[in-house]
């Protein structure tokens, strides 16, 4: 070998050998580029885990909000039937104490015009209306009758009574 041909073929070897060392640079860098895009990618995935766990727990808390509204929608219902339930009762209760005050209106209103005056209660009761355990009724209805006059002009009509007896009772 001459000696041209082995200068050419050290250079040759120095180039392959920088060439190489470039290459393992290189090659280096890209493992760590792709060393750190794996992390990048698991930091990501695990990031993505959490935001699914998150959303999964979000959306059965979300499942029993709907089944507690649910749940107190049909609870409500249920009130609203029994509220109209009782407000039915109370109505049966009023008619039936608006028909009992306007019997004692008729008992006591002599004349029929549809009031009573402390004389047509005196006449009432003196007249034998009320006998024995009745009379202790009459008292008890002489004193709702006056405390129900409203107006003061000593006449007891039926609304001023029902009213009365309304409070009395509701």
């Amino acid at each position: 070998m001459s000696i041209e041909a082995s200068v050419n073929f050290g250079e040759t070897i120095e180039r392959v050998r920088a060439e190489r060392i470039r290459v393992l640079t290189s090659l280096e860098r890209c493992e760590s580029a792709a060393e750190a895009a794996q992390r990048s990618v698991e930091k990501r995935r695990e990031e993505v885990e959490l935001c699914q766990a998150a959303a999964n727990d979000a959306n059965e808390r979300l499942d029993g909000a709907y089944i507690r509204l649910d749940e107190a929608r049909q609870q409500l219902a249920r009130m609203e039937e029994k509220t109209d339930e009782d407000r039915r009762s109370v109505e049966r209760i009023e008619a039936q104490l608006d028909g009992a005050c306007a019997d004692y209106i008729e008992k006591f209103d002599v004349n029929g015009d549809g009031r009573v005056t402390p004389m047509e209660i005196m006449r009432s009761v003196f007249s034998g209306l009320f006998t024995g355990e009745k009379l202790s009724e009459a008292e008890h209805i002489v004193k709702a009758m006056f405390r129900a006059d409203e107006n003061g002009d000593a006449v007891v009509d039926l609304a001023e009574f029902t009213k009365a007896v309304r409070r009395m009772c509701l």
